[in-house]
């Protein structure tokens, strides 16, 4: 089972260093909370989930301190440390990026935020800071979370209020910075020049370069490309280039009206604070000062605008949205007595023009990238069952297929996320980000309504039927596709995992209410659920050559389905299915099983079961007449048979993959103790079949088993 943007799928998180003891904040402690007597409890965990960590990372450092009156007081900080990575190496030899922004928050934002004090302008750009007694870099700040400061939703855009928010932040730091440079002469080089500097230009020219093919990639399956793609294709070769060369043009004439911009301003850099009672924005804070840079403001307004604005605003108001900040910068530098040319609006226009590249060069862009867990349990996993193998193969070949066979029937229809292809031996599957495109998983715990259930069923319909028509076309798929998972060399390992749980589970299954109905059934089912499993694939994968079978996805549950809605009134409007690791040429049953136990509203799970096979027999059988099928076609109670006759499937996917699916994010959940034995393992299935939720879902599912016959072995 794999899973999909969730605490309860897999995931990395980054190494601890060692050096960090809670020792070490003694000092700070005391500098914190004057009363400070001794530390009683240090907690350190990551502070940002997966993908979320760029250049450093961010750890949370929780204190239960005792004070002076004995009493307990809990402190929080955040700290900044480097990533353990050959890149993030090259980058600090090249641009040192602790020094940098221990500068910038020691030395320059106190500067900058007294220059505004002395006109009445009462603003704070930041966190405060404290140092620590060590010679690791590193970057220790109060946890602004704890008064109430939040990042936006990244994906969802700014609005305008937040836009003006930042926008005037912004004009107040580059109006006093641009002062503070009248009055006392430029800024030290590490701050001036930031990151393009000679010695960094090797890496950031790999940096780029090492998107360019997969941006253009998808850059040409833009509408209306062809306008532009040209254009495009020459920025992005020369866009090293380019941007030292706007720099360097910048510095050299000292007519244009320059500040020291931020440098990184996008919104997992701001923080916004609300009032708590009323919910209205009331302050703003910068985070993340390593990439400064004294040159024109465009860099900033740029880089924030087109990175963080909502995309209904983004273009639409952007002549607003540069007015609204230069009517801001215009007040400060008048306030502080600016001995320059103030710039008029014409000239902040202009120099947006002129220093665009900053539009072009600073345009996220994102892919999700799944890489191997760095244990040995999935390195005995891979052996057994080349997952990265089997995905890739099903991403690049067959899901095109798939596709490309309902698409000469007239059915425009994708399975899936498009993918690229690295330049590297290592395992990994690199794929567009489907969150860009407003894709989203629901709450695994509620279950899916009859809406979502019905577009999966379809998809699902689709898939199978054009899966069939393909074997009856051209022949088997491969082997690896084909023969899934369950194959000897994984018997011992499977065994395991199923042994491993059994003590826990039955533990709870003997609490369920009227259990003593069907307790010793299931007892007798979940000694031997890994034979009957293999039994099954020997019965779905054999040579009952009349038996209606499709590659399944094999892995169909809530976190591997991503929806899309229409942005108008919310109706759900695509349904693509991820981690196609495990598929298999089965009977469809394996999915049909899989995903109506797994995922399902318990209200619809069991009183809508027979609809729910209709309505997907419907599917199946419009599509399969579509395509031709030059074979029987199943009717609806051979579908219903099929669903007995492979009903091991819903035993094994209610003990297995819907206890997980119903149990509360943690942080224990992870591939190992999923599968094996150790006390955390134990710990995390104790925690998972003893929820009340999947106690609710199994106490109405085992006696509707018990009934069909579905616990018999």
């Amino acid at each position: 089972m794999s899973g999909n943007n969730d605490n309860n799928a897999l995931s990395t998180s980054p190494t601890i260093p060692k050096w960090i003891e809670a020792k070490l904040f003694e000092k700070v402690l005391k500098e914190v909370e004057i009363e400070f007597k001794e530390i009683k409890s240090f907690k350190i965990e990551p502070a940002l989930g997966p993908g979320e960590n760029y250049a450093s990372y961010m750890l949370k450092i929780e204190f239960v301190i005792k004070l002076n009156d004995d009493t307990l007081k809990h402190v929080d900080f955040m700290l900044k440390v480097g990533q353990d990575s050959e890149l993030y190496r090259e980058m600090v030899q090249a641009y040192d990026v602790f020094d940098i922004e221990k500068g910038m928050y020691q030395d320059i934002i106190p500067e900058i935020e007294e220059m505004l004090m002395e006109v009445d302008i009462k603003v704070r750009f930041g966190a405060k800071t404290y140092t620590l007694p060590t010679t690791e870099p590193h970057i220790l700040m109060e946890n602004l979370k704890t008064q109430g400061f939040r990042n936006a939703n990244r994906l969802d855009g700014l609005d305008v209020e937040h836009m003006e928010s930042v926008l005037k932040k912004m004009a107040q730091w580059h109006a006093a910075s641009a002062v503070r440079v009248a009055r006392k002469g430029t800024y030290l080089e590490k701050y001036a020049k930031g990151y393009l500097k000679p010695e960094s230009h090797k890496l950031i020219t790999e940096m780029y370069g090492s998107t360019t093919n997969v941006l253009l990639e998808c850059v040409r399956q833009y509408s209306n490309a062809h306008l532009y793609y040209d254009k495009v294709e020459k920025m992005q070769y020369k866009l090293t280039e380019n941007l030292y060369k706007t720099v360097a043009e910048a510095a050299d004439n000292d007519e244009e009206f320059k500040v020291l911009n931020h440098g990184d301003i996008w919104s997992n850099n701001i923080m916004f604070q609300y009032d708590k009672h009323s919910g209205n924005l009331i302050e703003t804070y910068f985070v993340d000062y390593q990439m400064p840079l004294y040159t024109s403001p465009a860099l900033d307004v740029l880089y924030f605008i087109m990175s963080s604005s909502k995309y209904e605003i983004k273009l639409e108001r952007f002549d607003y949205m540069i007015a609204f900040y230069y009517k801001q910068l215009r007040e400060v530098l008048t306030l502080l007595k600016y001995p320059k040319r103030i710039p008029t609006l014409r000239d902040v226009q202009c120099t947006m023009y002129k220093n665009g590249i900053w539009d072009e060069s600073l345009k996220p862009i994102s892919f999700m990238l799944k890489i191997c867990h760095d244990s040995e349990l999935f390195r005995q996993m891979l052996e057994g069952h080349n997952v990265f193998d089997v995905e890739g193969g099903m991403y690049r070949h067959v899901i095109p297929e798939i596709e490309k066979i309902l698409s000469d029937a007239g059915m425009n229809v994708r399975f899936g996320a498009k993918t690229y292809t690295l330049p590297t031996e290592e395992p990994y599957i690199l794929l567009e980000n489907l969150k860009v495109h407003g894709f989203r998983n629901t709450k695994r715990q509620e279950g899916l309504d009859m809406v979502h259930i019905k577009s999966v069923l379809k998809k699902l319909a689709q898939w199978h039927a054009a899966t069939a028509v393909r074997v009856a076309t051209k022949g088997k798929f491969e082997d690896k596709y084909a023969t899934g998972y369950l194959k000897p060399d994984a018997y011992d390992m499977i065994k395991g995992m199923f042994d491993n749980a059994t003590a826990v589970l039955l533990e709870s299954v003997r609490e369920f209410t009227d259990s003593n109905m069907y307790y010793e059934k299931v007892v007798k089912l979940q000694n031997q659920i890994t034979d009957e499993l293999f039994k099954e694939m020997g019965i779905g994968i054999g040579k009952n050559e009349d038996e209606f079978k499709v590659l399944n996805h094999g892995d169909a549950w809530s976190n591997n389905i991503m929806f899309q809605y229409n942005e108008d009134n919310g109706d759900l409007k695509e349904t693509y299915f991820v981690d196609y690791q495990i598929p298999s040429y089965t009977s469809p049953a394996q999915d049909l099983w899989y995903f109506i136990i797994s995922s399902c509203k318990y209200e619809i799970k069991l009183a809508n079961f027979d609809y729910m096979l209709a309505y997907y027999h419907q599917q199946l059988d419009e599509c399969l007449r579509l395509l031709k099928y030059p074979k029987k076609m199943p009717m609806l109670k051979d579908i219903h048979c099929m669903m007995y006759t492979h009903g091991v499937w819903a035993y094994a996917t209610a003990t297995n993959v819907m206890a997980a699916v119903l149990c509360d994010p943690t942080d224990k959940a992870n591939l190992d103790n999923f599968i094996s034995e150790t006390d955390a393992g134990l710990a995390f299935k104790r925690q998972m079949y003893s929820n009340p939720r999947y106690r609710k879902h199994m106490e109405a599912l085992l006696p509707w088993l018990l009934n069909r016959g579905l616990l018999e072995c």
